[in-house]
């Protein structure tokens, strides 16, 4: 009797550890399966930070670009001021000139 409860105990604990060897088994398969999920879900973090840091590259090369561009406008738009004062004054001087002229040519009319 107590040779067939031995029996069936061994019976029991090598199921047993059949079973416990079938878990681990479906422990590592789901491990495996995460860690391949976790690698390529990294390897997408990576990509998409490296496509980033591209974006933000172009958009702070194209924002330098307009700051300078920004620069080269208004000095265009100091020297068209200049510019116009210089006209503006020779305008007036060639005013002065024309009314001495005008003058001059009063006096020598024939009445």
């Amino acid at each position: 009797m107590v040779a067939d409860e031995v029996r069936k105990l061994a019976e029991r604990s090598a199921k047993a550890t059949g079973e416990i060897g079938n878990l681990i088994q479906e422990i590592q398969d789901k491990i495996g399966g995460i860690t391949e999920t976790n690698t390529a879900k990294t390897k997408e973090v990576a990509s998409a930070t490296s496509e980033l840091v591209a974006a933000v590259d172009s958009i702070a090369a194209t924002s330098q670009e307009s700051a300078a561009s920004a620069e080269q406008v208004s000095a265009s738009a100091q020297e068209q001021g200049a510019t116009i004062e210089e006209v503006t004054a020779s305008i007036q001087e060639l005013a002065a000139v024309a009314e001495e002229l005008n003058s001059l040519l009063e006096s020598y009319k024939i009445a």
